[in-house]
C-alpha cells in the first residue's frame, strides 16, 4: 500500500450535519470518566455514566445521543426509535475533544457493540468500535424502512464467528463489522414495490481485523429458495478503507448498490472450504464498481481466491475504473454453479447476466484477470472493453465468455511499472511521487498544492485527507473539490518519465446530488504539445445533473509524449460555490 495509513490519532469530532434540529428534539449525553446514571443526562455537565438509560429509552426524530471523546464502555448500546427524514434524524456521534468514543467488548462471540431495532434515518459517526463478535447490528421485523448512516467510524477486531462457528444466540453466519439483516422470526420477503431497507450509506470507515466488513442479508430459506433482490435498496459506501479482513463483504439481496472511491488491501485472509473473495455477490440488481482500488487477496489454499465473486442470480453489474492487483486467484469471477453447490440455488431461475467491465487496469493477479464458470446450463453474459492488464503469467480472461461481447481494444502492458493509478499511487507527503503531483491553476500558471490537510500517515475520517490549493480547492486520493474561484482549477497532474504512447483509462463523475451546477472536468496535456485531449469538443464536460448517470468515461489512446510532458485532470467551477461539488476521478494511465 502507497500512501497510508497507520492506527487512528486522537481528534475533535465534526458532526455531520443533515440538517437543523427539530423542535423539541432532545440531546442526551454520556461519559464513562463524569457521569452518573441518576443524572439526567441532557447536558454536558449532567451526562450519565453507561448505556443503561440509553437502552431503556425511545427516542424520538430529531434526538441525538452524544458520547464523550476520551470515554470507553464494555457495554452493547440498544436503540429504540429512530429519525423521521434526513432533516429530522436520530444522530449517535461524540462530544468533546480527545480520542474519540470506544464501545469495546470481551471479544467473545456473543458480544455485540449497537444493536438497532427496525432503525429509521439513524446516522452513527465518529466512534470506536471494536473486540465483540458482531459489530453495529441493525435488525428489521417489518417492511418499509429507510434511511441509515455510518460515517468515519474505526471498527476492529470483530472476528469471532464464521461459517456460524461458534452458535450464537442470535445465530449470525460471521461476525460482521456491520451488520444489516431481517430479525430471524421476520420471514416476509418484499415484493418489487416493497424493501425491507433503503438508502443506507456508509462513507469514510475504517474496518481492520473484521470478519467480515460489512453486510446485507434477507435470507429466509424455504427448501433451498433463498432471499430477494428487493431487501436493501439505495446503498451507497465510499470513501472507506478496508484492510487485514478474514472473509468477504457480502452485497446480498441488494438493487442499486454504488462502492465507489475505496481503498480495499489485503482481504479475504482466512482458508475458508467454500471458498475466499474479497466481495462476495449474491442475488442482486444493478451493483456498481466505480474507482476503487482492489489490492491483495493472499494465497490460503482456498478456491476463488479472488476480489469480486459474482456468484449467482445478478444482472446489471457494473465495474468500470477499478485497479485490481495483487489476487491469489483471478482478479473478477462469474459463476453459474450447479444446484449442490455452496449456498444451494435453482439452476432453473438462477442467472449471471450483463457484467459490464470497463476501463479497469489488472496486474499480477493470480488466475487470470478475469474467470468464467457455467456449470449449470446457463449462459453467463456481459461485455468487457477498454482495460489495461499486465498478467504475465498468465492472461486476460480463462473460462467460458461465450455469452460476452470483447472487442479487441484491451491492451497489454509492457510491464507493471508502466501502469500508473492515482489512487494506488496518491503520495500525502510528496509531490512527483510515481510521477503524480497534486496541483491548482491560479488563473496564469500550474502550481503544486501547498498544503495537506489530515495527517499523513494516519487514517482519519473526519478530515478531508487532501491537498489543498491557497483557496478552498483540493485535490483528494479519489476525489477533487473544485475551488470556488472560477479562475481556479484543481488537477491530478501526471508528469511522464519517458518519451513515448500512452492511454488514458477513468470515469469521472459527482459524488453528491445535490452538487454539479457550473462544475466541468477536462484532460490537458502541457509540455512538448499543448492541447486538450478530452473531452473531443473544446472546453471542459460539463458534470452539471450527471450523479444518477455516474458521470463520464475519460478514454483517450494513442498519445504521444515526450518525457516531462503533464497530463493534467483538471476539475473547475463556474457558479462561485464548491458546495455539494466533490468529483469522483481515479485517473490510470499506461504506456503502450
Amino acid at each position: 500500500m502507497k500512501n497510508i495509513i497507520s492506527p487512528l490519532r486522537p481528534f475533535v469530532v465534526v458532526l455531520l450535519a443533515f440538517g437543523s434540529l427539530s423542535a423539541g428534539a432532545t440531546s442526551y449525553y454520556v461519559n464513562s470518566s463524569s457521569g452518573l446514571n441518576s443524572n439526567n443526562g441532557t447536558s454536558p455537565g449532567t451526562p450519565w455514566f453507561d448505556f443503561t438509560n440509553v437502552n431503556s429509552h425511545t427516542f424520538a426524530a430529531g434526538d441525538s445521543i452524544f458520547l464523550a471523546c476520551g470515554s470507553t464502555w464494555n457495554q452493547e448500546m440498544d436503540i429504540h426509535g429512530g429519525g423521521s427524514s434526513w432533516t429530522s434524524p436520530l444522530t449517535i456521534t461524540s462530544y468533546g475533544s480527545g480520542a474519540r468514543p470506544k464501545i469495546q467488548r470481551n471479544s467473545g462471540a456473543n458480544d455485540r457493540t449497537i444493536k438497532l431495532i427496525n432503525p429509521d434515518y439513524i446516522l452513527i459517526s465518529g466512534l470506536e468500535i471494536c473486540n465483540a463478535g458482531d459489530g453495529i447490528q441493525a435488525r428489521w421485523t417489518s417492511l418499509g424502512h429507510q434511511g441509515l448512516h455510518f460515517a468515519n467510524l474505526y471498527i476492529h477486531n470483530i472476528n469471532q464467528v464464521y461459517n456460524h462457528t461458534p452458535a450464537t444466540t442470535d445465530n449470525i453466519e460471521y461476525s460482521f463489522g456491520i451488520d444489516l439483516q431481517n430479525d430471524p422470526s421476520f420471514t416476509t420477503l418484499p415484493n418489487s414495490s416493497q424493501w425491507l431497507c433503503k438508502d443506507i450509506q456508509i462513507t469514510k470507515c475504517q474496518f481492520s481485523n473484521v470478519m467480515a466488513c460489512w453486510g446485507t442479508f434477507d435470507r429466509y430459506n424455504i427448501s433451498g429458495v433463498y432471499d430477494t433482490t428487493y431487501s436493501f435498496q439505495d446503498v451507497i459506501v465510499s470513501g472507506c478503507w478496508a484492510h487485514d479482513c478474514q472473509a468477504d463483504i457480502a452485497v446480498v439481496d441488494s438493487t442499486n448498490v454504488l462502492i465507489a472511491g475505496n481503498y480495499f488491501n489485503n482481504l479475504a485472509t482466512m482458508a475458508l472450504p467454500q471458498g475466499t473473495t474479497a466481495i462476495f455477490q449474491w442475488r442482486t440488481e444493478s451493483v456498481t464498481y466505480l474507482n476503487n482500488v482492489m489490492d491483495t487477496v493472499p494465497s490460503t489454499g482456498s478456491p476463488d481466491q479472488c476480489f469480486i465473486d459474482i456468484e449467482a442470480y445478478a444482472n446489471n453489474s457494473y465495474i468500470v475504473a477499478n485497479y485490481v492487483n495483487n489476487t491469489a486467484g483471478p482478479g473478477f469471477e462469474f459463476l453459474q454453479l450447479p444446484a449442490g453447490s455452496n449456498p444451494p440455488r435453482d439452476p432453473a431461475t438462477d442467472h449471471n447476466t450483463n457484467n459490464i467491465v470497463w476501463s479497469n487496469a489488472f496486474l499480477n493477479n493470480g488466475n487470470y484477470s478475469l474467470r468464467s464458470v457455467s456449470a449449470n446450463g446457463n449462459t453467463i453474459t456481459g461485455s468487457i472493453w477498454d482495460n489495461i492488464y499486465y498478467e504475465p503469467s498468465t492472461g486476460f480472461t480463462t473460462g467460458d465468455f461465450s455469452g460476452f461481447s470483447i472487442p479487441a481494444n484491451q491492451i497489454a502492458a509492457a510491464s507493471a511499472g508502466s501502469i500508473y493509478c492515482v489512487g494506488y499511487q496518491f503520495s500525502p507527503t510528496t509531490q512527483g511521487s510515481n510521477q503524480w503531483r497534486y496541483q491548482y491553476w491560479n488563473g496564469s500558471a500550474w502550481n503544486d498544492c501547498p498544503t495537506f490537510i489530515g495527517t499523513p500517515g494516519v487514517w482519519d475520517g473526519g478530515s478531508a485527507y487532501a491537498w489543498a490549493d491557497n483557496n478552498n480547492g483540493q485535490v483528494g486520493q479519489f476525489t477533487l473539490l473544485p475551488d470556488s474561484n472560477g479562475a481556479y482549477w484543481v488537477a491530478h497532474s501526471w508528469v511522464a518519465p519517458s518519451t513515448g504512447t500512452i492511454s488514458i483509462r477513468g470515469r469521472v463523475y459527482l459524488t453528491d446530488s445535490a452538487g454539479g451546477s457550473g462544475v466541468g472536468a477536462l484532460v490537458y496535456q502541457n509540455g512538448a504539445t499543448n492541447r486538450q485531449l478530452w473531452p473531443a469538443t473544446s472546453g471542459g464536460q460539463s458534470l452539471a445533473g450527471t450523479y444518477g448517470s455516474r458521470g463520464f468515461d475519460t478514454i483517450v489512446d494513442s498519445i504521444s509524449v515526450t518525457a516531462g510532458d503533464v497530463i493534467h485532470f483538471c476539475v473547475g467551477t463556474s457558479s462561485g460555490t464548491n458546495a455539494h461539488d466533490t468529483v469522483g476521478w481515479m485517473p490510470i494511465i499506461t504506456y503502450r
